[in-house]
This record gives C-alpha cells, sequence and structure tokens, in this order.
C-alpha cells in the first residue's frame, strides 16, 4: 500500500483541521522526509490519525496498562482505552481520513470521525463512525464499521500488529530500541517483529526434548535389566504354549458336554415336580367329586318333577285372575251406566261449542290478514325507529365533534401566533445584533485570538520580572567578581614563607644563595606572608571563583539578551494578533475596553451561544409553525366535513321521521292497535 494524504481535525494536540498531501511538492518528490517539533506539537498524532483512518485503533491507546475512568465533561466518564478519548478537549467534533492505494491498485479513502451530541462542546460524546469510499469508482463501501474495517484490513494487506510493526514504529518503542543494549534490542526486535513466538518455540521444543531424552533413557535403562532368551529357551516355551493350547481346546469341548449334561438335569428335575403337582391336583378333585355325590341324587330326583310343578302354578295363578275379573267386570258395568249420563250431557256441551267455534273461525279469517299486516308494520316500525336511533347517536357524536372542533381551531390559531410572535422577537434580536453575523462563525478563532494575547502580555510580564531579577543577581555577580579579582591581586602580590625566610637571612655585600647577587634592594620591602601550600590553594579556589562568576555573569548576560529578544517576539506577536482583532471587531462598539477589562471574550461567547440557540430555536419554531399549520388545515377540513355530516344526518333523520309517522298512522287502523301476538293468542285460545 501506499499512503497519499492525512487529514484530520481536532485529534489530541492538533487543533482544527490539518492535512498532509504526499502527492503535493515538495513532499512529492522528498523521498525520504521526517517529521519534527518540539513535545506536544503533534508528531505523534499524524500518526495516530493514520491508525484510526484505517484499523480504529491508535498504539498509545492500544497499550495502555490501565482502563480507568476518565471524566469528561458534564460530570460523565468515559474509559481511558476508549479510542475516543483522542477528540482534543473544548471541541465538539473531530475527523481522521486517510487516502491510500490498495493492494489492488485502487485509490481509496477511509474516513473515522466522532463528535458531541447537537455538535456543542458540552454535549455528551457519541459512537464513532466509520466510512470508506473507492475513489477511483467513485462510490462507497457499504456495510457496518467490522465489516468495513475488515474490507480495509484486506485492501491493505496488514492487521493493526503488523502495521504498526513493520510500516508505522510508535515513537516510544524507537526511542527505547535505540538506547537498548544488545541483548534488549534481540528482545525488541522480536517484540516489535512479532518474532517472540519463535523464541517461545525455541524454548517449549527445547523442554520437550529434554523430557524425552529421560524418558528415552528411563526405556533404555529397564531395556537392560530384561533377560534375552536363548533360541533353545524360546523353542522350548512355543512347544509348551501348542500343547497346553490343545488340551485347552479339549477342556472347551469337555465344558460343552458337562453344560449340556447340566441343561439335561434340570429339565428332568422340573418335570419330575411337574407331575408330582398334577398328582396332587388328580386326587383333590377326586375327593371332591365323592364328597359331591348325595347333593347330585337329591338334584336329580328335583329335575325330575320340575315339569308338574309348572303347571300346578299355572291353575293357581288362572284361578285367581277370574276372581279378580269377575269382581271388575261388576264394576264395570256400574261405571257404564254413570258414563253414559255424562255421554249424554257432553254432546250438548260439543253442540254449543261447535257453533262457537264455527263463529270464532269466521272472525279468525277476517282477522288473521290484519294480524300478518300488523306484524309487517311492526317490523318495519322497528326498523325505522332503530334507524333514527342510529341517526340520532351519530348526530350526537358528530356534533360534540364539531365543538370541539370549533374550540381547538382558536386554540391553534392562537398558538400559531404566539409562533409568529416568537419568530418576530428572534428576528428583531438578529437585527438588533446584525454587528455580529460575520463575526460568530469566528468565534472560536477570535477566542483563541484573545487568550494568546492575554497570554503574550503575561508572558512580556513574566519576562521582564525575570529580567529584573536577572538584572539584580547579575549586578551581586559583578560585586562579587570585584571582590575575587581584589583578593587575586592580594594572593598574587604574598610570597612564601620560605622565600621570607631567605629574604631575612640577605646581608649587604654578601652575596645571595639563589641569584648570586650582592645588592638586595627587597629586604626593606614589607610583604605579607603565607606557606606556600595555603597560597597556592587560596589562589586555585579565587580563581575557580571567578571563573565560575565570569562563567554565571555570561550566563545572565546571555539569558538577559535571550529574554529581551523574546519580549520583542512576544510585542511582534501581540501586534498582529492586535491587528487582527482590530480588523474582525472593527463594528464592535467599545471592544478594545472590553478587551482590555477582559470582558470581551465572555460576552462573545454569550452572543455566539444565543446566536446559536436563536437559530435552534427559529428551526424549532418554523417547525412548530409547520405542525400548527397542517393542524389547523385538518381541524379545519375536519370541521367542514363534520358540518356536512351533520346537515346530511339532519335531512335524513327528518325522512326517517316522516316515514315512521306513516307506519304508526297505518298500524292504527289494524287491530285497534292492538299487539299483534296477543290478537293471534286470544283466538288461538279461544279455538
Amino acid at each position: 500500500m501506499k499512503i497519499l494524504a492525512i487529514r484530520g481535525k481536532n485529534l489530541a494536540s492538533l487543533e482544527g483541521e490539518f492535512e498532509v498531501d504526499f502527492m503535493a511538492e515538495p513532499l512529492r518528490s522528498a523521498g525520504i522526509f521526517a517529521i519534527t517539533g518540539s513535545t506536544g506539537s503533534g508528531k505523534s498524532t499524524l500518526l495516530d490519525a493514520i491508525c484510526l483512518a484505517l484499523f480504529n485503533d491508535t498504539p498509545r491507546i492500544n497499550r495502555a496498562t490501565d482502563n480507568a475512568d476518565i471524566v469528561d465533561v458534564n460530570n460523565s466518564t468515559i474509559k481511558q482505552k476508549d479510542i475516543r478519548t483522542i477528540l482534543r478537549r473544548g471541541t465538539a467534533d473531530g475527523y481522521a481520513e486517510v487516502d491510500f492505494v490498495a493492494l489492488s491498485g485502487d485509490k481509496i479513502r477511509a474516513k473515522w470521525s466522532v463528535r458531541r451530541s447537537r455538535d456543542k462542546i458540552d454535549g455528551s460524546i457519541q459512537a464513532a463512525t466509520y466510512r470508506v469510499y473507492n475513489l477511483t469508482t467513485n462510490s462507497e463501501l457499504q456495510g457496518g464499521k467490522i465489516e468495513l474495517l475488515a474490507m480495509v484490513k484486506e485492501l491493505i494487506g496488514l492487521t493493526f500488529d503488523q502495521f504498526t510493526r513493520s510500516v508505522l514504529l510508535a515513537q516510544g518503542d524507537f526511542a527505547t530500541f535505540l538506547k537498548a543494549g544488545k541483548n534488549e534490542k534481540a528482545e525488541l526486535l522480536e517484540k516489535l517483529t512479532g518474532t517472540d513466538i519463535y523464541s517461545r518455540i525455541s524454548a517449549k521444543i527445547y523442554e520437550n526434548t529434554k523430557t524425552a531424552e529421560s524418558e528415552l533413557n528411563l526405556i533404555t535403562e529397564r531395556i537392560k535389566d530384561v533377560e534375552v532368551l536363548s533360541p533353545e529357551q524360546v523353542e522350548l516355551l512355543v512347544s509348551e504354549k501348542d500343547r497346553a493350547t490343545v488340551e485347552i481346546t479339549k477342556l472347551e469341548d469337555e465344558i460343552d458336554i458337562l453344560s449340556k449334561k447340566i441343561e439335561w438335569f434340570k429339565v428332568d428335575k422340573q418335570l419330575k415336580a411337574s407331575i408330582s403337582t398334577a398328582q396332587e391336583e388328580l386326587l383333590q378333585s377326586e375327593t371332591a367329586i365323592n364328597d359331591a355325590k348325595p347333593r347330585v341324587d337329591y338334584i336329580a330326583r328335583v329335575d325330575s318333577v320340575q315339569g308338574i310343578r309348572d303347571d300346578f302354578k299355572q291353575l293357581s295363578n288362572d284361578k285367581k285372575e277370574l276372581e279378580t275379573d269377575v269382581i271388575s267386570l261388576k264394576e264395570q258395568q256400574e261405571l257404564n251406566k254413570v258414563n253414559l249420563q255424562k255421554l249424554t250431557e257432553s254432546k250438548k256441551i260439543l253442540e254449543a261449542h261447535l257453533a262457537e267455534q264455527t263463529t270464532l273461525n269466521d272472525k279468525w279469517q277476517e282477522v288473521e290478514p290484519q294480524i300478518k299486516e300488523a306484524r309487517k308494520l311492526d317490523t318495519q316500525i322497528d326498523g325505522t325507529t332503530n334507524n333514527q336511533n342510529e341517526v340520532d347517536k351519530e348526530l350526537k357524536k358528530f356534533t360534540t365533534q364539531k365543538k370541539k372542533s370549533e374550540k381547538l381551531i382558536p386554540v391553534i390559531k392562537a398558538k400559531i401566533n404566539s409562533i409568529k410572535k416568537s419568530q418576530d422577537d428572534i428576528s428583531t434580536w438578529f437585527e438588533a445584533n446584525k454587528i455580529y453575523s460575520d463575526i460568530v462563525a469566528r468565534i472560536d478563532v477570535l477566542a483563541i485570538y484573545i487568550s494568546d494575547s492575554y497570554d503574550l502580555q503575561d508572558s512580556i510580564v513574566d519576562k521582564k520580572k525575570e529580567i529584573e531579577i536577572s538584572k539584580k543577581s547579575l549586578d551581586k555577580d559583578d560585586e562579587q567578581l570585584e571582590i575575587h579579582k581584589v583578593e587575586a591581586t592580594r594572593l598574587n602580590d604574598m610570597l612564601p614563607t620560605e622565600i621570607v625566610m631567605l629574604r631575612s637571612k640577605l646581608v649587604d655585600n654578601q652575596p645571595c644563595p639563589v641569584c648570586g647577587s650582592t645588592h638586595h634592594p627587597i629586604i626593606e620591602v614589607n610583604i605579607d606572608t603565607l606557606k606556600e601550600e595555603l597560597l597556592n590553594k587560596a589562589k586555585d579556589i579565587n580563581t575557580k571563583d571567578i571563573e565560575r562568576l565570569m562563567k554565571s555573569i555570561a550566563n545572565k548576560k546571555e539569558q538577559l539578551i535571550s529574554s529581551n529578544s523574546s519580549i520583542e517576539n512576544y510585542n511582534k506577536q501581540y501586534a498582529k494578533l492586535f491587528v487582527k482583532l482590530s480588523e474582525s471587531l472593527i463594528n464592535i462598539p467599545q471592544w478594545q475596553a472590553k478587551y482590555e477589562d477582559k470582558r470581551l471574550e465572555s460576552e462573545l461567547n454569550d452572543i455566539a451561544e444565543q446566536w446559536q440557540c436563536n437559530i435552534d430555536e427559529q428551526i424549532s419554531l418554523k417547525e412548530q409553525c409547520s405542525e400548527q399549520n397542517k393542524d389547523l388545515k385538518v381541524a379545519e377540513d375536519k370541521l367542514v366535513d363534520l358540518s356536512k355530516a351533520i346537515t346530511d344526518k339532519e335531512e335524513q333523520r327528518l325522512r326517517i321521521a316522516y316515514e315512521l309517522s306513516k307506519l304508526k298512522d297505518a298500524r292504527k287502523l289494524l287491530l285497534n292497535n292492538e299487539m299483534a301476538d296477543g290478537v293471534e293468542s286470544e283466538y288461538k285460545d279461544k279455538i
């Protein structure tokens, strides 16, 4: 694979959007290049951006040993090993994007992004998103995050571990490698390249080999203890084995024969037991037959007279029935006399009833058609009444709904008016603050300008304080240097005691034992004396102090020059920032006074926040107004439909009432308006 470009936004130490295009000059033709900068300038963040876009992971976070909770915004927490912690604090969103050439030759763009809710810096952090594009075919690859990461791994041909070991060596591991000894470098190379597994395999093989050798030695020793038989002994044992085999075969045959005999004896025993049981049962049966013989003889005699007994019983029964029939005949004759009288009376009553029945039949012939017609009209009246009740219910329901709609429409209109008033208020606010319209989008940049300018002012003050302190220290060192220089002159003028003693022994016109001169002018000079060893030691100490002070003075002078240069540089930077602020805030009244009072940044942030809130509110109000207008139209349409439905139902009710009145009038003319079932029941009872 080949990386073509790196892009990102608000990742770790890199604030805002950034891009490194390897296809643009001078990187296109650079060959080898270095990423340099001070600590915190974003070198490692560029490498993190590559890993984020390609693998949804970074070496720094992946190798973190602790996974403690880290405080995020609004007292919420996020795990230390959560990849989203790379989002720069104080920002609402960020992304990492890499363009590269895949193994297939296609140009691919992988993008990892994360944001906070509502795109606010105090919003809770959301789940990271991942997208992959094929720039060659100008299409987006489809799938979930896991599927897309698997696709990228295939397009690159490397896993995350392989990539961080072979392509992108983490900064901490490289520094450790450079400073390591020979053995440590070997261990680190194994760790970075993943070849430490071969060391573990080698150690395991060595352990297994040692174990196998121990087992082999043990088996060898056991083999030594085994006595090897001679060929004669082997032949003898084989012949013994053959004889034993033949004997075993014979014994097995004998066992089979004996087993069959044992089985035969078992069967014989069972049969003998069965015969004995049968004989006992036969003896019991014969005894029972002998005991029952007298009873059998009695039953035979009873059976011989059984036919005569039946005839006797039949004769007795016939005699009793004859006596009963004679008594019944006498009673029946008396009853016939009474019945004859009743029959005569019944004939008279029957003739009267027949005459009345004829009259009722004639009347029934007249009433029956009226009953049928009455029932038909009753059915029609009931159906029409039910229809009228249903219409009344629907009319009542529609009337209730119409009243609700009539009450709802003014409420909706009031809400719409309230929303429009709020929209007007927001529009008025925007008009009153239109001077901030060009600034709101750049509030973050201006806040950085203001913060940096304050930092520069503080830095200038701090540097000036450092200069004052350095000057005082320099003056003190100058004083100390002068003192030590005087001391050096004094020490240089001193002579060792030994020389002074020699001088004291000099005599005029006598030769000096050192130089041989006979003239000794220095005899009369008074000079401080000190032993030579102590004198030299004092000179060395004083010389070192002088050198130390001179070096300190030189360093402090360099620091003063550097501090003055820093102040000058800070002043230039401050001037540039102030010019940028002036150009951006030229239309804002009294911005300089607010800047000096350090109120400008907070007021701009308040304006920006209120601006965004009003925009959000405008969008929300617009949506609410649209919804309310839809509700109003629905309510008005419903009111029209209900009014029409009520009119239709009232007309239908009038038609049903007219039809019901006609049916009731017709029903009054039948059966004297009496119930058909009652009239029919009355006639049927009489008939």
